[in-house]
C-alpha cells in the first residue's frame, strides 16, 4: 500500500493482545542513504509520558486509519533499536532537501513523500519549486543522495517523472 508522509503522521498505533489504542505517530523515521522505513517516533498514550521509538520491523500491518503492532511491549527507548539510533543520531531529513539532476539542474525542493509500507521504502518523492510545477519522481529516479541534495536521473522530463495532479492523491 502507498501512503503519504502526512498520513502516516498522527496514525494512532494499536495492540492486538490489548485491542487498544496505545499511542500515535509523531514522526516517520526514513535511513537518509537508502530511504528504508526504519521506523516511527511515537507518543504513548496517558500523560507525562515520554516519546518512544518502534521499528518498522514490529509493525504487523499498515492501514490509512491506524498502525497495528502486537503489543506495547515494542514501543521501545531509541537506543534499543539499532538502525533506528544510528538514524536519528544523523539527523537528515528527507523532506525540504534540494532536488537537482545529474546534470545539475535544480528542479525545487521535496514537499513530501510517498511510502510503500509492503516493501517499507520510499515509493515516491513530490518536488516543488517556487516558480515551476509539482514534479512526482520515482524512487528509481534517484542516483544518490548526499546530507545537501538528492541527485536524480536528467530523464527527469520522462513517464517516470510526471507532473502532480492539482488533488494531492496517492496512485497505486
Amino acid at each position: 500500500m502507498l501512503i503519504e508522509l502526512e498520513v502516516l503522521r498522527k496514525l494512532p498505533v494499536a495492540a492486538l493482545a490489548d485491542e487498544e489504542r496505545i499511542g500515535t505517530i509523531q514522526e516517520v523515521v526514513l535511513d537518509p542513504d537508502s530511504g528504508e522505513l526504519v521506523g516511527f517516533w511515537v507518543q504513548p498514550t496517558g500523560w507525562f509520558t515520554a516519546r518512544r521509538a518502534l521499528s518498522s520491523r514490529d509493525v504487523v500491518s499498515y492501514d490509512t486509519q491506524a498502525i497495528v503492532v502486537q503489543s506495547e511491549a515494542v514501543l521501545l527507548p531509541p537506543e534499543e533499536i539499532q538502525p533506528f539510533k544510528s538514524v536519528v543520531r544523523r539527523n537528515e531529513r528527507w523532506v525540504g532537501k534540494r532536488v537537482e539532476t545529474e546534470s545539475g539542474q535544480r528542479l525545487g525542493h521535496v514537499s513530501t513523500l510517498v511510502i510503500d509500507t509492503d516493501l517499507e521504502i520510499l515509493a515516491k518523492l513530490h518536488v516543488s519549486s517556487l516558480f515551476g510545477p509539482e514534479r512526482v519522481l520515482a524512487r528509481t529516479e534517484i542516483v544518490r543522495v548526499t546530507p545537501a541534495a538528492i541527485i536524480v536521473k536528467n530523464t527527469f522530463g520522462t513517464a517516470s517523472a510526471q507532473l502532480a495532479p492539482a488533488a494531492k492523491e496517492v496512485a497505486a
